[in-house]
């Protein structure tokens, strides 16, 4: 057992301490602590990562959200005849629900909404000549195939949109 004194290898009791069982942390600590900065040998993750995972799962739902409802839109609701507005509604939707989430849960922002709004939306405007440029370079100048030419684009949009937003929109 490791008891609130001992020591890990490293030398840290703290480390020791969150590295430990949570039955044997009640038994010697008190409770609320958890073992996230245990990692592998007691190593501490850089919080980036855990945002950009966040991020992902942000994106990939706005993804999934964005393919929904234009799809409900257009074959359920419709406005088949009016693709172009149906996906202008769709993407808005993904765009606000991105807002929301990378906000509140993705970065955790304390600063209001009403001041970070305008900046998100100019981060994702831009974001997308990023990925339109990103796109036709490719295509064109370097002669790839769409599949490899999407996928880095989107990677290119995603490291732009994410430095931005963590950096410059949504920091503390």
């Amino acid at each position: 057992m490791i008891g609130p004194m001992s020591f890990n290898r490293t030398g840290s009791a703290v480390r020791s301490w969150l590295c430990t069982s949570p039955a044997e942390r009640n038994r010697t600590w008190p409770a609320g602590r958890d073992s996230r900065h245990c990692g592998s040998a007691g190593r501490r993750r850089p919080p980036w990562l855990g945002q950009i995972a966040r991020y992902s799962a942000v994106g990939a739902f706005n993804t999934a959200l964005d393919a929904g409802l234009y799809l409900l839109l257009t074959h359920w609701l419709g406005l088949s005849g009016l693709r172009i507005l149906a996906k202008g509604i769709s993407y808005g939707v993904g765009t606000l629900n991105s807002f929301h989430w990378n906000r509140s849960w993705t970065f955790r922002s304390s600063v209001a909404a009403t001041t970070t709004f305008a900046p998100f939306l100019l981060v994702s405007i831009v974001a997308l000549a990023v990925n339109a440029a990103a796109m036709d370079l490719f295509l064109e100048l370097f002669a790839q195939h769409e599949t490899p030419a999407l996928i880095v684009a989107t990677g290119l949009t995603l490291l732009w949109n994410f430095s931005v937003n963590k950096y410059i929109v949504f920091k503390r």
